[in-house]
C-alpha cells in the first residue's frame, strides 16, 4: 500500500510541478518577416533576415544604414552604435570627450583616436574643419589635427555648439581680463572654416551663427549692460540687414520660420519676408 500511495504522489508532483512554473513563464512569439522594404521607390535587396517579436519588426541596423547611405559605427568600451545622418560627412571626425581629463579629441567612425583629447572645448566638424580651444586661443583645425587659422581670443568669443553652422562662424573679439564692468565691448565678424572673413562688416556684442541664410544680430543699444532694451534684426550673407523690423527678442530660423518677441512685447513668429504673424 505504501507503494502505491509514493507512486500517487510522484505521479501528482509531475504533473502540478510545470504547471506551476509555466505560470511564471513570458511568451516570446519570433518569426522571420517575409515583407519587403522600398527604398525611394525601389526594393531594397536586404541580406540579413527581418525579425518580427511579439508584434513588433526589428531591422538590422548596419544593413540598413548602408542602403540608406548613412556612416555607422560600434563603440565596444560604451556599448554604443554611432549612425552619421549626413552622408556627407560621415567620414569626418568623430567629437569625444575623455573620461579622466574631460578633455576634448576627436575619433574615427571605428572608434579609433585619431585626434588626442587635448582641447578645452571642440565643435563637431563640418566643412572640413572644427573648432577647438587651449588654455590660449581658439583654433580652427582640419581633419588630421592640423592647425588652420588661430585666434588670440577667450573660449567664450565662438558658440561650440553651432560650429560651422550656415558655413562660417560669428566669431568675437572677446578676450576675458579685469578691469571695468563694460569696458571694451567685443566687435564680432564671420569668419570661413579657412579663417577667412566672409563680411567685412563688424557687428557690436552680440551676433549669432547664420541659419537658413539670416543671422540674428544686435542692432541697437547694448546688450549685456544697457539702461535702455537692445533691440535684435536679421542680416543675410552679405552682411545688410534684410529688415528694418526691430526685434525684443529674435531666433534662428528653423524651417521657415523664426520666433520672435517686437518691441512692444508681442509674441510670434516671422516668415522668410519678415511677415508677423503672432501667437493666440
Amino acid at each position: 500500500m505504501k507503494k502505491n500511495i509514493l507512486v500517487v504522489v510522484c505521479l501528482l508532483s509531475l504533473l502540478i510541478t510545470p504547471y506551476c512554473i509555466a505560470e511564471g513563464i513570458k511568451y516570446i512569439y519570433a518569426d522571420i518577416a517575409t515583407f519587403k522594404i522600398r527604398i525611394d521607390k525601389k526594393i531594397a535587396n536586404m541580406n540579413d533576415s527581418l525579425l518580427v517579436v511579439n508584434g513588433t519588426t526589428y531591422l538590422p541596423v548596419r544593413e540598413l544604414s548602408n542602403l540608406l547611405g548613412l556612416g555607422i559605427g560600434w563603440d565596444e568600451k560604451y556599448q554604443e552604435i554611432s549612425i552619421v545622418s549626413d552622408f556627407q560627412y560621415s567620414n569626418q571626425p568623430i567629437k569625444f570627450q575623455d573620461e579622466n581629463s574631460k578633455k576634448y579629441g576627436y575619433k574615427d567612425i571605428n572608434n579609433n583616436i585619431i585626434i588626442e583629447a587635448k582641447f578645452i572645448n571642440a565643435s563637431d566638424f563640418s566643412y572640413g574643419a572644427a573648432i577647438v580651444s587651449t588654455d590660449e586661443c581658439i583654433v580652427f583645425i582640419n581633419e588630421k589635427g592640423d592647425n588652420i587659422a588661430t585666434f588670440d581670443i577667450d573660449y567664450n568669443s565662438v558658440s561650440f555648439e553651432e560650429g560651422f553652422s550656415g558655413g562660417c562662424c560669428a566669431l568675437s573679439t572677446y578676450k576675458y581680463k579685469l578691469g571695468t564692468v563694460g569696458e571694451n565691448f567685443p566687435t564680432i565678424t564671420y569668419v570661413d572654416p579657412m579663417g577667412n572673413k566672409v563680411i567685412d562688416k563688424q557687428f557690436n556684442e552680440y551676433a549669432k551663427n547664420f541659419h537658413e541664410g539670416y543671422a540674428v544680430v544686435l542692432k541697437r543699444g547694448a546688450y549685456y549692460f544697457s539702461i535702455n532694451e537692445p533691440t535684435l534684426t536679421y542680416i543675410n550673407k552679405t552682411g545688410e540687414f534684410a529688415t528694418d523690423t526691430e526685434y525684443k527678442e529674435a531666433n534662428d530660423f528653423v524651417n521657415g520660420y523664426a520666433n520672435v518677441v517686437t518691441k512692444e512685447g508681442e509674441k510670434g513668429k516671422i516668415d522668410k519676408n519678415f511677415i508677423f504673424y503672432p501667437y493666440e
